[in-house]
């Protein structure tokens, strides 16, 4: 903003400052992320693109990361920088909706071919709020 006077008056000392800590945060979060802190690894995975990106939310999703299983989940589910794969997707959507992720557990709703599967977890989603799984019980007969 300050670098194009997007809002403030236009400052290049003040640009130079917000960026220097910008790259200064993000060498930080590189080191956290190789010496294995999963929150560092996910946002390293959503700062890299392909192959890279894959690698830093695999390495957090492995720990627990419950954003980075989803983020896996997403690009198997559909194709994003890897192949399509549904198992792969089924795999990482339920890590993460076993510890509550509300979206992963309506993916696994959708997704699933048994029926008393497939409630079970548009049920969970809906009691936290999840509108789309809330009509889907709604409308369908079960």
């Amino acid at each position: 903003m300050y670098d194009l006077g997007l809002g403030v008056p236009e400052d290049d000392q003040e640009a130079e400052m917000w960026n220097q800590l910008v790259v200064e945060q993000l060498e930080q979060v590189k080191k956290d992320a190789e010496q294995g802190d999963a929150e560092a690894q996910y946002k390293m995975g959503e700062e890299k693109w392909g192959e890279e990106s894959l690698k830093w939310y695999r390495l957090a999703a492995e720990q627990g990361h419950i954003e980075a299983q989803y983020e896996l989940g997403t690009m198997y589910d559909l194709g994003l920088r890897v192949p399509e794969d549904d198992q792969e997707a089924v795999k990482w959507y339920h890590l993460a909706a076993e510890q509550g992720h509300i979206e992963a557990q309506y993916k696994l709703g959708s997704m699933s071919e048994d029926e008393q599967e497939s409630l079970k977890w548009y049920i969970l989603a809906a009691e936290q709020g999840h509108a789309t799984a809330q009509f889907f019980l709604a409308i369908r007969k079960w």
